[in-house]
Parts: structure tokens; C-alpha cells; sequence
């Protein structure tokens, strides 16, 4: 629910380990599907399936959480001169019906398993915990602000899972997908939403929109009809 000012006072908040901050930029760091490219100077450039992706991956960059190599197996980010790498188990990919996309990877080094998921937000809040929900408040005035002058909005979400549970939905899982014929994709979204529970709030992010400048009037008069 907090604005920040600019990239250094981001960075001093995860030098210091403030838990939300950190969780925030590991999220946009981790949660996509872009890839990066290593340049003659040391830096990273990105591509992905939009310019969002890796506008959103850039700034996380920026932030102190980069995106260095990514492998059909593994995502690896270096946070702070740490470099962390997670075992990618899963890709739940965004539909124009889901609209959202979420990630189940493993830290290679602690073991732990995360879900993180970023999408449209009524699709996330109404995945969310009512824990995460109760402090929500500050963050739903934002989204409609950012709305009503014409930002892309998405949420940031999260959850830990225990192997056991992973375990028992992931069978679920490989038996939708091996569905021949048109109940398929409708198999496999049902299994997705089982998982997609439940969840913590992170943040969220906006992205202006150039495309038209009656965009955002027309925006706020949706919102207040």
C-alpha cells in the first residue's frame, strides 16, 4: 500500500530485509516467462511475450532482484550479488479467461515451494486469503486511481506449499493435460484454480497506457456507473 519515491530508497529496504519489499521484487523477478540475454558490458536485456513482461522484469532489475539465466528447468536471479536459483515446477500460462498467470518454483537451496501468481485484480483478490484481504484497503484505492487515469493494472500473489501437497495436485494436473478433445483446457483451468488459493497479497503493479487519451474519462465513467 506504500509508494516508493525512487529505486534507491527500494533498495535500501531490502538491504535491510524489510520482508514485503523483498518479497515484492523476487516476485516481478521470478514470475513470467521472459527470458534474458547477457551483453558485452555485463547487463542483462529481456524479451518476453509483451512489452509489460519485460518492462516489469526491468524494473525489478533496478531494484536489485535481476533476472540472469533461465532454463526449461531452472530461473536463476541475482539479488543484491546473491545469486538464487529455483527449480521452475510448474507454468500455470495466463488465457484471456484466467487472466493471470502464476509460477510454482523450488528454492535449490532451502527446499521450499512457492506459488506466485500475478493477474488481473479482481481475479486475484478474489483468491486471496481473508487475512490478506483485511489489509487490502490502501492497495484497492490505488488500483482504482492508477484505473481511473488509464494504467494497466496487475496484483501480485503468493502462497507456500508443502510437498505433499504439491505432490497430490500435480498428478491432477498431468491427468488434465493428457485430456484429448475440447474438455481439455477446461479440465486444466479447474485443476489451476485448486492451487490458485488462498493467497497472500504482495503488491501490485501499473504500466501507463499511451494508446488513446479519451482512455482514462472513459475509464472513471465505467467506474463510477
Amino acid at each position: 500500500g506504500k509508494e516508493v519515491e525512487d529505486f534507491g530508497t527500494i533498495r535500501s529496504a531490502i538491504q535491510n530485509n524489510n520482508e514485503s519489499v523483498v518479497a515484492y521484487w523476487k516476485l516481478l523477478a521470478l514470475c513470467h516467462t521472459v527470458h534474458p540475454t547477457e551483453t558485452d558490458d555485463g547487463n542483462y536485456t529481456y524479451s518476453g511475450a509483451s512489452p509489460d513482461e519485460e518492462a516489469l522484469v526491468g524494473a525489478a532489475q533496478q531494484a536489485g532482484a535481476t533476472l540472469i539465466e533461465r532454463t526449461k528447468a531452472n530461473v536463476t536471479i541475482k539479488f543484491h550479488d546473491r545469486r538464487e536459483q529455483y527449480e521452475v515446477l510448474q507454468v500455470l500460462e495466463f488465457s484471456s479467461d484466467r487472466k493471470r498467470m502464476s509460477v510454482i518454483l523450488r528454492n535449490c537451496e532451502t527446499g521450499e515451494l512457492t506459488l506466485m501468481c500475478k493477474g488481473a485484480d479482481d481475479k486475484i483478490l478474489e483468491r486471496s486469503s481473508k487475512a490478506s484481504l483485511s489489509t487490502s484497503g490502501t492497495l484497492k484505492d490505488h488500483l482504482t486511481t492508477f484505473a481511473t487515469i488509464g494504467w494497466r493494472t496487475l496484483v501480485l500473489a503468493e502462497k507456500q506449499i508443502d510437498g505433499g501437497t504439491y505432490e497430490e495436485w500435480r498428478k491432477k494436473y498431468l491427468e488434465a493435460k493428457a485430456i484429448q478433445g475440447d474438455t481439455r483446457d477446461k479440465a486444466v483451468e479447474a485443476v489451476c484454480e485448486e492451487i490458485e488459493t488462498d493467497l497472500t497479497i504482495v503488491g501490485a503493479t501499473a504500466i501507463e497506457d499511451k494508446l488513446q487519451d479519451e482512455v482514462p474519462e472513459t475509464i472513471e465513467k465505467l467506474r463510477i456507473a
